[in-house]
C-alpha cells in the first residue's frame, strides 16, 4: 500500500470511529428521550384511566339511581287494580252518601204528608160536624188520606 492511500485509510477508519461514537451516542439520547416520552405516555394514560373509572363509577351511581326510581314504577295492570279497588271505595261511600240523604228526604215527606193529613182530617172532621158532608162521606175520606185513620 502506498502511503497517500495508507494515510487516507486511516483517515477514513478514524472518521468511522468517530462517526460510529456520533450514531452511539445519538442512540443513547434517543434511547433517553424514548424512555421519557414513554414514561410521560405511561403516566397520560394513568390519568387517562383514573378518569375513566371515574366515569364509570358515575355511571354505575346513574344506573343505581335509575333503577331505584324505577323500583316503585307500578305495571298498567297493578294501576288499573288499584284505580278499580279505590273507585270501588269510592263509590260505596257515595252511595252510602246518597242513600242516607233519600232516607232523610222521605222522613221530612213523611213529615209534610201527615202534616197535610192533620188538616185534612181536621177540615173533613169540621166539615161533618156542620153537617156539610154526611157520616159515609167523612169515613171515605178519612180512609182516603195517605195515613188512613179508622174513624169510631
Amino acid at each position: 500500500m502506498d502511503r497517500g492511500t495508507k494515510g487516507e485509510f486511516i483517515k477514513t477508519r478514524s472518521e468511522l470511529a468517530r462517526t460510529r461514537a456520533e450514531i452511539s451516542e445519538t442512540n443513547q439520547k434517543m434511547d433517553s428521550e424514548f424512555i421519557k416520552t414513554n414514561q410521560k405516555m405511561d403516566s397520560g394514560f394513568e390519568k387517562v384511566d383514573e378518569r375513566l373509572n371515574k366515569i364509570d363509577k358515575g355511571f354505575e351511581n346513574l344506573a343505581t339511581m335509575i333503577k331505584a326510581g324505577f323500583d316503585n314504577v307500578v305495571t298498567k295492570d297493578q294501576l288499573k287494580e288499584e284505580l278499580t279497588v279505590e273507585l270501588n271505595k269510592h263509590r260505596l261511600k257515595t252511595q252510602d252518601f246518597i242513600e242516607d240523604k233519600i232516607a232523610d228526604l222521605k222522613g221530612e215527606l213523611v213529615l209534610l204528608t201527615r202534616g197535610v193529613d192533620n188538616k185534612l182530617f181536621c177540615m173533613v172532621d169540621k166539615l161533618g160536624q156542620k153537617k156539610i158532608l154526611g157520616k159515609g162521606d167523612t169515613d171515605k175520606l178519612a180512609s182516603m188520606e195517605s195515613f188512613p185513620r179508622t174513624v169510631a
